[in-house]
């Protein structure tokens, strides 16, 4: 697997969350060991269309989430979040 620096995995992070949430409603950064964490409140309008959040890990849906967006996941990274699926603990 192929480990990109922190400051890389940042960018990549804001650049996939651009347009979307609001900053000023709170937003989160946590750096892990192989992702950068962003978590950003939605603005009331977001939050409208598409209602409250749901954790689809372990799910099918969340699979077949997973296997729409696989094609702009960074190379490298698809094994790690692919482990990200596992029903949480």
């Amino acid at each position: 697997m192929v480990e990109l620096p922190a400051a890389e995995l940042r960018r990549l992070a804001m650049k996939a969350l651009e347009g979307v949430g609001e900053t000023g409603l709170g937003q989160w950064e946590e750096e892990g060991v192989k992702a950068y964490h962003v978590r950003r409140r939605l603005s009331e309008s977001e939050a409208a269309a598409i209602g409250p959040a749901v954790d689809l890990r372990g799910t099918k849906e969340g699979l077949a989430r997973f296997l729409a967006i696989r094609r702009y996941i960074p190379p490298g990274m698809e094994a790690h979040l692919r482990s990200e699926l596992e029903p949480a603990r």
